[in-house]
């Protein structure tokens, strides 16, 4: 092992030491009723929202929506899902009498 090793390995080795020796916060009496605490604040999930941008921006979602579904339905088949015919049911198997007799 190598000079540079060995240091690496012990920086790490006594980096979990270092975040113990910072010094605690002093929190307030959780009991206490009248002890300051910092004011809530809000900030709404929307804050930064911003509408999605498209091809199409003058159309509002409704119209986006009632095109997509216009195209849809000039497809062939129903609605584009082309149904093939139903298939006949299977013969039923024919029953074989079971010798019970050698148990």
């Amino acid at each position: 092992m190598t000079l540079k090793q060995s240091i690496a390995i012990g920086l790490m080795a006594a980096l979990p030491f270092a975040a113990l020796a910072q010094s605690a916060s002093v929190q307030p009496d959780p009991r206490d009723a009248k002890a300051a605490v910092p004011a809530i604040a809000y900030q709404s999930a929307f804050a930064d929202y911003a509408p999605a941008v498209g091809t199409d921006d003058e159309a509002t979602p409704d119209m986006r929506w009632r095109a997509a579904n216009d195209k849809v339905a000039q497809s062939d088949g129903h609605a584009g899902h082309h149904a093939s015919p139903p298939k006949s049911p299977a013969p039923a198997a024919k029953h074989t009498p079971v010798d019970h007799s050698k148990h």
